[in-house]
Parts: structure tokens; C-alpha cells; sequence
């Protein structure tokens, strides 16, 4: 809680080492497994989990007094829907998680075990923070777009309906001076017929 995660690891593993059997001793192995998979070691806290429920069965949270096998099945569950589900963002498809870590390894030159070891998951994360990033780009992209051809259309639909005005009043004009030559014509004619 301080942030001191070495210095923690430490004092865990020296309970675990000095008093395996105390009452303690199944948290500090837990919080050994919440510290990996915090750190995206998602296989070294898998393993971790399952040294827990197989060595501590019984074992209770000092905390809230959970039974630890319920904690370590969510835990486990959590980082398999986590995986899985960034994975088939990134365009990995399947349901089998070890085929997609595999794939995944692959493509990004790493070494392919299968496993989500810290490097995979956290290239994972890496990669699907950018695709997220892009997505989120992409999205106000098209909203200011989507504000710009509004805009346009505005601003468009006033142009049109000033040149409709202007042509209006363009006849209006041609019509008046039409009249006005008409009366030009008449006048003429009444001058000269008076003379």
C-alpha cells in the first residue's frame, strides 16, 4: 500500500519461507500472486494462485475472510477474460487461450510459449492502449466531421438561398427596368406628339 513492491515481495516470501503453516502465511502468498499479475506476469500469478489453492485449501483473506479458493477462481477468471478479450480486439480469434498467446507470440517475434508471461501481456496491453488510442482518434475525427459537414451544409443551404434572393431580385430589377424603358417609350412618344 506504500508502494514499496520489492521491499513487499520480500517480507512475503520470508513469512512463506520462516512461517508457512501461520495463519498469515496463504495471505502473503496471495498478495505474492495479486503482485505478479499487477505487474502482467499473468503466468508466474497463475501459478502462484494454483500453489495457493492447492496448498492453503482451507485458507481464509485475513481481510474479509473469504475463502481463498473462491478469490483465486475469480482472479484466474479475471485475467483469462482479460487476456481474451484484448486478444480478439487485436484480430486474434478463438476461444482457446494458449492457441491465442501462441499466435500472438508469433507475430510479435517473441518467445512462443503459450503462455501469458509478463513480456506477452504486457505487449498486449501495449498494443491494445494504441488500438484504443486509434479508435478514440478515429472517433473524434469523425465527429468533427460530422460538425464540419453540418457546417457546410449551413452554410451551404445560406448561399443557396442568397443566390435565390440575389436572382429574385435580379428579375425584380429586369422587370422595373423593363417597365421603366416602357415608360421611356411612351414619354417619347408623348413629347413628340406634342411638338
Amino acid at each position: 500500500q506504500l508502494g514499496h513492491a520489492d521491499e513487499m515481495i520480500v517480507r512475503m516470501k520470508q513469512i512463506l519461507a520462516i512461517f508457512p503453516q501461520s495463519d498469515v502465511a496463504d495471505d502473503a502468498l496471495f498478495e505474492i500472486a495479486f503482485y505478479y499479475q499487477t505487474i502482467d506476469d499473468y503466468q508466474k500469478a497463475t501459478e502462484l494462485y494454483t500453489q495457493l489453492a492447492e496448498q492453503y485449501p482451507f485458507g481464509e483473506s485475513y481481510s474479509n475472510h473469504e475463502p481463498f479458493i473462491d478469490i483465486v477462481k475469480e482472479q484466474k477468471r479475471l485475467m483469462h477474460a482479460d487476456a481474451l478479450s484484448m486478444l480478439k480486439v487485436l484480430g486474434f480469434t478463438g476461444d482457446n487461450l494458449q492457441d491465442l498467446y501462441n499466435a500472438f507470440q508469433k507475430q510479435n517475434n517473441l518467445n512462443v510459449t503459450g503462455d501469458g508471461d509478463r513480456p506477452t501481456v504486457t505487449l498486449i496491453k501495449a498494443q491494445y492502449k494504441s488500438f484504443l488510442d486509434n479508435e478514440t482518434r478515429k472517433a473524434a475525427r469523425a465527429q468533427r466531421f460530422k460538425r464540419y459537414r453540418t457546417a457546410a451544409f449551413i452554410v451551404g443551404s445560406l448561399v443557396l438561398c442568397n443566390c435565390i434572393a440575389l436572382l429574385a431580385a435580379f428579375s425584380q430589377i429586369r422587370a422595373k427596368n423593363k417597365v421603366l424603358a416602357e415608360l421611356r417609350q411612351t414619354l417619347l412618344k408623348l413629347d413628340t406628339a406634342n411638338i
